[in-house]
């Protein structure tokens, strides 16, 4: 997820050589594809990138969980994405993605990554005030 490399499908595991070797009998002969250990190769390499992209995803992550938390979120996660629990994930889902932002939609619940860019992140806000306002239109119709 640090690198996102989504589609990837890369992973691997340090252990000691007994726990690899259980692992091993238990998972099979998974190989990994040659383009991915190439791509996995360059991105573990590139330390002088893993250096500036920490401490940039963590105040990312921390402007995401702001923005929900002022948008009446309450999400919980890690610096790349979030999670909150809600009545109405499919009309969350819907609206988001008429807004152009994508949502993964659980049954009881979403969680949004981080933006690509700032005009990622204006579109975002801009959809979670949206969002607000249409609730709050339709709790003034119910009253």
């Amino acid at each position: 997820k640090f690198f996102g490399l989504a589609g990837l499908r890369l992973g691997f595991v340090a252990a000691s050589p007994v726990l690899l070797a259980r692992l091993a009998d238990q998972l099979g002969p998974w190989t990994v594809s040659g383009p991915a250990q190439i791509i996995g190769t360059a991105a573990l390499s590139d330390v002088d990138w893993q250096r500036v992209m920490r401490p940039r995803l963590q105040q990312d992550g921390q402007r995401l969980a702001t923005l929900l938390r002022e948008a009446g979120m309450a999400s919980h996660g890690c610096a790349l994405f979030r999670y909150w629990r809600t009545d109405q994930p499919e009309a969350f889902a819907e609206h988001m993605a008429g807004c152009g932002i994508w949502v993964r939609r659980f049954e009881h619940g979403i969680r949004l990554g981080l933006p690509a860019n700032e005009l990622a992140w204006q579109r975002l806000q801009h959809a979670l005030s949206a969002w607000q306002a249409l609730q709050v239109s339709i709790a003034t119709r119910r009253t």
